[in-house]
């Protein structure tokens, strides 16, 4: 007991707080699960009030917020929480997004913007609150940014959701080499797709005998020790092809 006990205050300070966004489904809920079962504490996020008040009642140790992640003010308001329980933030991850299937020219350009608003500029500024407040409070803390297997191979039908994850993809490499690991450890996911509410709700059709990553095995590799430093991570069978193609394949050949 003793040993584990050890072990568990190396992987994490028992007070400290995990936030989570998009905890509703998919990835998300994987992931604060995930940290629940390892004796973190949680902080999840959402927008969808019926699943908060769900998880509020699932998880009466941890705390659950109704909220938008595009909304500015949202760090704010974590970190508010946070002061009141007398704890920080140990680690974010920056999980919620949209999508969805439809060639550029017939996008609603409100669509476009919404993909944008969620997927970059939503994550781009709770990771710089973030970071300003470990500077600030002179703590180490660990940002985990989600993007997808389309920000290195292109898709037909996913141009607008594609960019937005090469926007994730070229600003995590480039916070890496921005920001010391004694600061803040930096992890960037690649993950191919993901048996999630995300292949429907997104317009994508599922095909026979098709192979679609657990979220929970997702989870369990980003949540554990041994992911705890600055990188990227391409997870999965179809994201390790894609990437081989991307590298491999001349460009008319690969956006066909």
């Amino acid at each position: 007991a003793a040993i584990n006990k050890i072990y568990y205050e190396l992987r994490e300070p028992p007070n400290n707080l995990q936030i989570v966004t998009g905890v509703a489904s998919g990835l998300g809920r994987a992931v604060m699960e995930q940290i629940i079962r390892s004796n973190g504490r949680v902080i999840g996020i959402d927008r969808n009030s019926a699943i908060i008040e769900e998880l509020r009642t699932r998880f009466p140790n941890h705390f659950f917020l109704c909220a938008d992640v595009t909304d500015p003010k949202l760090f704010d308001q974590i970190q508010s929480l946070v002061d009141q329980l007398g704890s920080s933030i140990s680690s974010l991850y920056l999980i919620a997004g949209v999508g969805s299937k439809t060639k550029f020219i017939d996008h609603d350009f409100d669509s476009i913007r919404i993909q944008f608003e969620v997927n970059v500029l939503a994550r781009l500024n709770l990771a710089q609150k973030y970071i300003q407040n470990l500077k600030q409070t002179k703590r180490n803390g660990r940002l985990v940014i989600v993007s997808s297997s389309t920000a290195i191979q292109p898709l037909p039908d996913f141009a607008v959701y594609g960019a937005t994850n090469a926007a994730l993809l070229s600003f995590g490499r480039s916070l890496m080499m921005e920001t010391s690991q004694s600061l803040c450890q930096i992890l960037v996911l690649v993950p191919g797709g993901m048996d999630t509410n995300f292949q429907q709700s997104a317009g994508v059709r599922r095909l026979d005998k098709e192979r679609l990553l657990d979220p929970s095995i997702v989870a369990k590799a980003i949540v554990s020790p041994s992911s705890r430093k600055s990188g990227i991570r391409i997870i999965g069978r179809n994201a390790r092809i894609a990437q081989i193609l991307s590298q491999t394949l001349p460009l008319k050949l690969r956006d066909s």
